[in-house]
């Protein structure tokens, strides 16, 4: 059904009130109502996480398809389309044969990029069908949501200021209730600081492939991180 009413949007763009444009690379499109100069930014934030992407996994194969973002001008426009259950979500991708999509209401450019590089990371993995708990799969989207680039470097992890806000907030923060899939802003707080902690860590980094290798065989999860880890 929401592959069928994208298909509708994009047929029907010319009798939009408001003008849709459609800006087009090698490998990537943007259709937006938010007009020419943030699908410009847009294309580029796409190009550019691609090519951080390639830089961390240089042996991950690409793929033939076309990246196709679908920028609506605005959230409440973007609501019409987001997915049921997933309300508090900023954006979501649909992978598919010919075209994979993103899609995502516009907002100011910081958050945009951050949008961007979050689902481009769910499309990451889904292209190399890595077995990660989902908590594990939105903490990494999270943690290159922010990457920033030098010439010399990327910098992963740099401190998420709401992420942040809401885990000083907490009092105590039991990480079973982290195990059971959710979608509230906590839930991606915690899953972000975690995540952090096992792959920038040494300590924890070095077990980490240990740990999903377990998880993905069904082992629980509670019990699989104080045995590879050696924490409660």
């Amino acid at each position: 059904m929401k592959r069928w009413s994208l298909a509708v949007l994009l047929a029907s763009t010319a009798l939009a009130a408001d003008p849709w444009i459609r800006l087009a690379e090698p490998g990537y499109e943007v259709w937006t109502d938010a007009g020419e100069t943030k699908a410009k930014q847009a294309l580029h934030s796409l190009q550019q996480i691609r090519q951080i992407l390639t830089a961390v996994d240089p042996l991950g194969a690409p793929h033939s398809r076309t990246l196709r973002l679908i920028l609506f001008r605005s959230d409440a426009e973007f609501a019409r389309f987001r997915p049921l259950g997933n309300m508090p979500a900023a954006g979501f991708v649909l992978p598919g044969r010919q075209y994979d999509y993103i899609v995502t209401g516009e907002v100011i450019v910081p958050e945009t990029r951050s949008v961007l590089f979050h689902e481009s990371l769910h499309l990451f993995l889904h292209d190399r069908n890595l077995p990660v708990p989902h908590w594990f799969e939105e903490g990494l989207a999270e943690l290159f949501s922010n990457v920033e680039t030098t010439r010399v470097e990327i910098k992963v992890g740099l401190p998420i200021v709401n992420h942040v806000q809401r885990l000083l907030a907490e009092p105590e923060t039991d990480l079973r209730t982290l195990f059971m899939p959710a979608n509230d802003p906590l839930f991606y707080a915690k899953s972000w600081a975690l995540v952090r902690l096992l792959t920038l860590e040494e300590a924890y980094r070095s077990h980490l492939d240990q740990f999903l290798a377990l998880v993905s065989k069904g082992e629980p999860h509670a019990r699989a991180f104080e045995k590879d880890f050696g924490k409660r």
